[in-house]
Order: structure tokens, then C-alpha cells, then sequence
């Protein structure tokens, strides 16, 4: 469930230094699949904080299908542990 607005604290996408992204798949490109709404590729571009997937290992393949638009992981973290993309 989301907050209720008279509880919400609203703030800028540059005041963050880490987001946890949800999604259906991922790879060790840090490429993923989302839910289809487009509203991580949208928010993620205005910010400069560490993008964080989570997943269960069989979440993350060896290849997805990306576009132009879509944004990318910095890291994931599954119950094998953390990959940190393009380490």
C-alpha cells in the first residue's frame, strides 16, 4: 500500500543516493524488464543515485531484450549475493 497523501514527504530525484528496483527479469548488463508502466525508465534519468535490482536468482538471465529508453542497474542483489555491473 502507498502512504496516504497526508503523510507523504515529497522530494527531488537528485536528493537520493540509492533506488531499489523492482522488475521481472535482469541480466549482468544491468539491463531489466519491468512491469510495463515505464515509471523507473521516466524517474531513474533524473537521478544520479546507485540503482539497486532486487531478484531471486532465477530472475537474472544471461540476456534481456532492452530499448533506447530503458534504464539500467548498477547492481543487483539476489540470495546468491550482490553484483555490481561492469565489475
Amino acid at each position: 500500500l502507498e502512504p496516504s497523501p497526508e503523510k507523504r514527504i515529497e522530494t527531488e530525484p537528485e536528493n537520493f543516493d540509492i533506488v531499489v528496483v523492482p522488475g521481472i527479469a535482469f541480466d549482468h548488463f544491468g539491463r531489466r524488464i519491468g512491469y510495463g508502466k515505464g515509471f523507473y525508465d521516466k524517474f531513474l534519468p533524473k537521478t544520479n543515485a546507485f540503482r539497486l535490482a532486487l531478484a531471486f536468482d532465477f530472475q537474472v538471465l544471461e540476456n534481456v531484450p532492452t530499448e533506447l529508453h530503458d534504464a539500467t542497474m548498477h547492481g543487483i542483489l539476489s540470495e546468491s549475493g550482490i553484483f555490481i555491473i561492469g565489475k
